[in-house]
């Protein structure tokens, strides 16, 4: 399975429900105890693969990105700035990672994309230290619709 975007992900982004100028993006690191599936639609749905418990707020848990900063969308391409999650919590491998639109509720909060291979197209697998994970996006963006 390639990295891709969810099908309803992308939906939210075609019918305006995700405004990628304007939304609040933002990374969460996941574990293996999650599988991808296209029919998952809302961060509720990776809960078993979450490395701390979901909280909308940054630095509130650990695993999770404050807002992506400098999001640029132009010509059908998402990207911003490398994205750094501050003291990720020792003892656990980072397999895969999802960006998603933030929300108070997991219930809520809008998955976009899932990514498990690195820029080599190598599976991910990043053992936590207690030190920073950092994010580095392709050159040429996210994603292309």
């Amino acid at each position: 399975m390639a990295n891709k975007l969810y099908p309803e992900g992308a939906e939210f982004i075609m019918n305006g429900a995700i405004n990628l100028s304007t939304a609040d993006l933002r990374i969460a690191l996941l574990t293996s105890g999650y599988t991808y599936s296209a029919a998952h639609n809302f961060m509720d749905d990776c809960s078993g693969g979450f490395i701390g418990a979901y909280n909308a707020t940054p630095g509130a848990t650990t695993g999770f990105s404050p807002q992506l900063a400098s999001v640029v969308s132009a010509n059908g391409n998402l990207n911003a700035e490398d994205a750094t999650i501050a003291g990720v919590a020792a003892g656990s491998t980072i397999t895969q990672w999802v960006l998603y639109e933030n929300n108070a509720s997991s219930s809520a909060a809008k998955l976009i994309m899932h990514q498990h291979l690195d820029g080599s197209a190598n599976p991910i697998s990043i053992a936590t230290n207690g030190g920073d994970i950092s994010i580095a996006f392709n050159a040429s963006g996210l994603f292309t619709i």
